[in-house]
């Protein structure tokens, strides 16, 4: 199946919103079937169902810039967008992105977005994988979209300023089926203990490595999850004494404690 007239003039509409250096658009042309193009993913009937315009390191091409259209609206059955490591520099988030309500998988990762994050990406609740990391500087005014993911597995907040978000653990720990959680770089500056009871129940990989913290560890930490496999700390001043609980993870196969100023 080709794709239809409406998704293919929704992305051509998307590729003219965009500076492409590389000329990697140069087949998507309105006399070609959209589902060849590279970076588009149809199924079989013929839907977009995937948008992959990532920049790996060493690639041939070079980063995409300019304008995010609404256009993307048009595509219905999008389920995964990932745009990662391209120069969206100095632009916000855009908050229509919020309206793919088919999205699984939404990677902004490195490509220098800034500004508040959209709140409307809470409206998302299909959405399993969240990558906002490394843009430039992105803030938070409130976390309580997030709590609407219900579905959300992996989530990287990384280089987010979090430092007035005191109820970043509560709010993050009720996502229920959550298994990755990357905060590194979000100049958090306390780990003080969940008010109430936290529900990391499949949480597999914690990374709150970078911060500045300027304590020692919490004890409570290492009860936080027991299914906790990677656990990353280093470079957060941390002081005193490695704490015996440490022993209490039972499933750790990756702990970085270096950069500290720990002893024991």
């Amino acid at each position: 199946m080709t794709c239809s007239e409406k998704e293919r003039n929704a992305l051509l509409s998307f590729k003219h919103g965009l500076a492409d250096p590389s000329n990697r658009f140069s087949s998507w042309s309105d006399k070609s079937d959209c589902c060849t193009w590279p970076g588009v993913h149809c199924n079989n009937t013929g839907k977009v169902m995937e948008i992959n315009l990532y920049t790996p390191a060493g690639s041939p091409y070079r980063e995409l810039s300019g304008e995010i259209s609404p256009s993307l609206l048009e595509l219905k059955y999008l389920n995964r967008l990932d745009l990662s490591s391209n120069y969206f520099v100095l632009t916000p988030i855009p908050s229509f992105l919020g309206s793919l309500e088919s999205l699984r998988y939404l990677d902004l990762n490195l490509s220098g977005f800034m500004g508040l994050i959209p709140h409307q990406l809470g409206n998302l609740s299909n959405l399993h994988h969240l990558n906002l990391g490394y843009n430039y500087a992105l803030q938070i005014d409130n976390l309580n979209w997030i709590s609407r993911l219900s579905s959300l597995e992996y989530l990287d907040l990384s280089g987010s300023d979090l430092h007035k978000q005191g109820n970043w653990l509560q709010v993050l720990s009720a996502l229920p089926s959550l298994s990755e959680l990357h905060l590194e770089s979000c100049q958090i500056d306390n780990l003080g203990p969940p008010k109430g009871k936290t529900n990391f129940t499949h949480l597999q990989v914690l990374d709150l490595s970078i911060n500045n913290l300027n304590q020692q560890i919490p004890s409570w930490l290492f009860n936080l999850s027991t299914t906790l496999v990677q656990l990353d700390l280093h470079s957060n001043l941390l002081q005193g004494q490695i704490p015996q609980i440490i022993s209490s993870l039972q499933n750790i196969k990756n702990l970085d404690l270096q950069n500290n100023q720990l002893s024991g």
